[in-house]
């Protein structure tokens, strides 16, 4: 996929079910992710260490989704029933040729995938993200470096640390209150100074004292 045309999107995954194969470094990161965000997952890996699977263990005690950890080489034949029942496949082992396979696999199943060693031919990209209340925002370089995308992150998150985030339960209540009016020129205007508005001024609109 060209990185050109990428389009931003947050997919909703609570109802889906996600497969990861390899259960390395770069696999449990992505299972982490995954974790209370996806109704099922699935975890396809050859060899998986002692320390990762306490790891595992202890997210599915911590967390109503469902995790199955099938330790075992993929074979696309045996295991083709995992892949079928998946919605979003992540390709996260060490074997090039394998990768390729299951990519082959994914596309003429129309199942969507991210190839983590080469997301050249991907379907998405997997952004790191970062949640404050009602704020998220993603990150990606589209592959090209990880480790700048971690520093962004300490980077942005030093920031947020001086932003005044209960603002947004202020302008969201406000911007209800706003488009419940029928006139449509005011509306227009109020709806593009509310931003720049302090909290006093968005408790005026919605007309009463927010806690």
């Amino acid at each position: 996929m060209d990185k050109k045309n990428y389009y931003p999107v947050m997919l909703n995954l609570t109802t889906k079910s996600a497969l990861i194969i390899g259960l390395g470094a770069v696999g449990l990161r992505k299972l982490k992710g995954l974790v209370d965000k996806s109704a099922n997952i699935y975890v396809i890996s050859k060899e998986i260490k002692l320390e990762t699977k306490e790891q595992v263990n202890r997210l599915k005690t911590q967390s109503d989704t469902s995790i199955m950890l099938i330790e075992e080489a993929l074979d696309l034949n045996k295991h083709y029933e995992y892949l079928e029942n998946s919605d979003i496949i992540f390709i996260c082992t060490d074997n090039i040729l394998l990768n390729q396979e299951i990519e082959t696999y994914a596309k003429s199943n129309k199942i969507w995938h991210l190839r983590c060693d080469d997301a050249t031919h991907s379907d998405f990209i997997n952004p790191i993200t970062i949640q404050k209340q009602e704020l998220l925002l993603a990150i990606s370089t589209s592959g090209a470096s990880p480790i700048y995308c971690q520093y962004l992150k300490s980077e942005i998150e030093k920031v947020l640390e001086t932003l005044d985030i209960d603002k947004l339960k202020l302008l969201d209540l406000a911007r209800k209150k706003i488009k419940s009016q029928n006139d449509y020129e005011t509306k227009a205007k109020l709806l593009e100074k509310l931003v720049h508005m302090s909290k006093e001024e968005l408790e005026d609109i919605i007309g009463e004292e927010i806690l």
